[in-house]
């Protein structure tokens, strides 16, 4: 299963979690931090893409304080060997690597169910789950 997401909008955001404080990661080997506040799936490890596409055009991201932050490129980034994002905003030094909940819920036709210490993802029209994440300090 592959995400594809081609727009990305010269107003993208993103909401930062503080270091120490808990959120909901995607258990993977490089965790992602669901986030319901980011428009865009966004790494500051290049690494973790392929298919890297850097441009000095793309539009910043603002964060939640208002500050704004320049992307450097677009790449593709593989969660498991069957979920892969594409158009991942790359950030460098960006201290997480952020999953857009509306962006993926969109995607994969699917549910974000928050628990108190995790959450799932559910396919909407098998009612399967297709994932998750749990909390953690970051």
């Amino acid at each position: 299963m592959s995400l594809h997401s081609n727009f990305v909008g010269s107003d993208s955001t993103a909401t930062l979690a503080q270091q120490g404080t808990f959120a909901a990661c995607l258990a993977t080997q490089d965790p992602w931090v669901i986030d319901l506040g980011a428009t865009d799936y966004m790494t500051g490890t290049s690494s973790l893409l392929f298919d890297l596409e850097q441009s000095s055009s793309l539009p910043n991201v603002t964060l939640a304080n208002g500050s704004a932050i320049t992307v450097f490129g677009l790449g593709t980034a593989n969660l498991s060997p069957n979920l892969s994002l594409s158009s991942v905003l790359y950030i460098p030094n960006f201290p997480f690597n952020l999953l857009s909940i509306s962006k993926l819920t969109k995607i994969l036709n699917c549910a974000a169910i928050f628990l108190s210490t995790h959450c799932i993802f559910q396919d909407l029209k098998t009612r399967k789950i297709i994932g998750g994440g749990h909390e953690r300090t970051v």
